[in-house]
């Protein structure tokens, strides 16, 4: 049982510092009112991409 126990402590132990950081951090980006998100990778495409629906059409007779 002193094996489960200490694990059992540990693991709690580990939650509330775990918590504890993540309100912490949480709270610190929230004092930062200059963040702006970063805009939006551009995607160029340059060829043309053929249908899904092709390879359905097929060459019938």
């Amino acid at each position: 049982m002193g094996l489960v126990g200490s694990f059992l402590y540990l693991l709690i132990g580990f939650l509330v510092i775990g918590t504890v950081a993540a309100i912490r951090e949480n709270g610190r980006q929230r004092k930062k009112p200059d963040h702006k998100p970063a805009d939006p990778p551009r995607v160029i495409v340059s060829q043309k991409v053929p249908s899904v629906f092709d390879a359905f059409k097929g060459k019938r007779k």
